[in-house]
């Protein structure tokens, strides 16, 4: 995995970095809120989930290590979707084909167990928070190449269950 820092403007702050290890696929990255850290994930080449942290102004990584908390992924990338209180949740392809969720507290360590998200998808699902933090919509790639969407409204842990995205349409590609 390589890093590059990019200014608003699109010009180099931060020359090309290693990071390090041995990922199958792209990681997933989320600035948190005060634009302090940079929490990376990917998957490893043993499937299991890393995290990797970039601090201000040290302008350093960290190091992979393990997701706290554990998991794998059968797919090789991991998603990240950030709260405005800085928790994170993880999305993943579980080995049982069907999405699941993990939240994580704004350092990266464990809050929540992970937990299915049912259906069987192609790839890594993707989510996003309301700015309010209240409510998350995670979208995937069905067994059917149909895109599905599925939401959790806090306080409540439980999802809605997977609904097809209204206008339809089919994915090229499995994320």
């Amino acid at each position: 995995a390589w890093f590059l820092g990019l200014d608003a403007s699109g010009n180099v702050i931060h020359p090309w970095q290693s990071l390090g290890g041995s990922v199958l696929g792209a990681p997933s990255a989320s600035w948190s809120t005060d634009g302090q850290h940079l929490d990376a994930y990917a998957v490893g080449a043993d499937n299991q989930i890393y995290h990797d942290r970039y601090d201000v102004p040290n302008s350093g990584f960290n190091g992979w290590t393990l997701v706290s908390g554990g998991g794998h992924a059968a797919s090789p990338t991991v998603e990240v979707a950030r709260r405005s209180d800085n928790t994170q949740d993880l999305l993943v392809k579980g080995n049982d084909n069907a999405a699941w969720d993990m939240r994580l507290d704004s350092a990266g360590n464990f809050l929540r167990g992970w937990i299915s998200l049912g259906g069987t998808v192609m790839g890594a699902p993707s989510g996003s928070w309301t700015s309010s933090g209240s409510h998350l919509d995670v979208y995937a790639v069905g067994s059917d190449s149909q895109i599905y969407r599925n939401s959790n409204d806090v306080p409540n842990s439980s999802f809605n269950g997977w609904t097809l995205v209204s206008g339809g349409g089919h994915a090229a590609s499995p994320t």
